[in-house]
């Protein structure tokens, strides 16, 4: 087994960073040569602890807005822009019914189906709903425009879960095939630059969202390329691969352990190297008779 013979422990505190860099998105410069690899060693990065309050809206004017929605009644279109905050299906309904202020359109609850139903009432003009940027919460397309009639219009199911997860990203670092992912890459897996992540959508508002890693387990540990990191840097996205751009301060502990290859593993590599080369000439060889360019 690879030797462990030293650990650097990074404490990082996000609202220590430069005038112009933000929570989601900011650079830690580390002492020049602190986090260097030597002859035969290499770098593991595990994340210890993380603690966030969870203050992100879900409903914002954020990278993903998701607040506001269009009512065209006849020609005449009229956009309505929702207050950020964090809304349950009754109080979401409740800002609804206050937005529209229009006494020829009712809107219900429908608890068992977790839908809304538009009706229009009292007049012969037309009505229509146009979800704009709150498809994702009504399950609408965007787009569409929907007629509100008297017998009703009923929404998609209320999912008012914008994004789950908070994503720590890195840039600076190469990864060691430590991990892959599919977000924003159709059906094909690359490799990641993440090394933690969180769901955001079990805690509460203003709870901490928290992590620590006290049984010194290895589900965020990475091994690092890299011979000598100078700078990281720390970005927070969901799995949309959205900037948090509401996103607060925060604690995060790292870990650098560094390790000894041992002999054995180095001899063993020379050994597999030593054999594809011999099997690459071995091959080149035979196809060269074949084609009459040896005798």
């Amino acid at each position: 087994m690879p030797e462990k013979f030293k650990t650097i422990t990074s404490f990082i505190k996000s609202s220590n960073r430069g005038s112009n860099e933000t929570p989601y998105n900011f650079t830690i410069d580390y002492p020049d040569g602190i986090l260097t690899c030597n002859g035969n060693e290499y770098m593991e990065i595990n994340v210890v602890s993380f603690d966030m309050i969870n203050t992100m809206y879900n409903i914002s004017a954020g990278a993903s807005a998701n607040n506001q929605f269009i009512i065209r009644r006849g020609t005449t279109d009229t956009i309505y822009t929702i207050p950020e905050g964090n809304y349950s299906v009754k109080t979401f309904l409740i800002q609804l019914q206050t937005l529209i202020n229009d006494p020829h359109i009712t809107i219900a609850y429908n608890i068992a189906q977790n839908t809304y139903t538009l009706h229009k009432n009292g007049t012969s003009q037309l009505h229509y709903l146009i979800p704009s940027k709150i498809w994702g919460l009504v399950n609408m397309i965007p787009t569409t425009i929907y007629e509100i009639t008297s017998t009703g219009l009923t929404t998609g199911y209320i999912n008012l879960v914008n994004y789950s997860k908070i994503i720590l990203r890195t840039e600076g670092v190469n990864y060691y095939y430590s991990n892959i992912e599919n977000y924003g890459v159709s059906n094909k897996s690359t490799l990641s630059n993440i090394i933690f992540w969180a769901c955001k959508s079990d805690i509460e508002p203003f709870k901490v969202i928290k992590y620590n890693n006290e049984d010194a387990g290895r589900s965020f540990n990475y091994r690092i390329e890299n011979r000598e990191i100078n700078n990281l840097t720390l970005q927070l996205r969901n799995e949309n691969n959205e900037p948090i751009l509401d996103a607060p301060d925060y604690l995060i502990a790292l870990q650098f352990n560094f390790y000894r290859r041992d002999d054995n593993t180095i001899k063993t590599n020379i050994i597999a190297i030593n054999k594809l080369l011999n099997d690459i000439y071995t091959t080149l060889i035979f196809a060269m008779k074949r084609l009459g360019l040896l005798a």
